[in-house]
């Protein structure tokens, strides 16, 4: 998932909350809420199911 140009698997993950990488902007993982300044606009989430090894994501 990129936010602006940065790849968010790049930033830092605590208790639940991702942290931009690029503009130390933060989501939360579940909802995709933005929860601190820089960033005022919410990701797009997906709901997944995971199967042994695969991960699916759901329409």
């Amino acid at each position: 998932m990129y936010h602006e140009y940065a790849c968010l698997s790049d930033g830092f993950v605590i208790d639940g909350v991702i942290e931009c990488p690029l503009h130390q902007g933060c989501f939360d993982i579940a909802t995709g809420k933005a929860k601190r300044a820089p960033v005022t606009v919410d990701l797009q989430t997906y709901q997944t199911r995971i199967d042994g090894d695969n991960i699916f994501i759901l329409k």
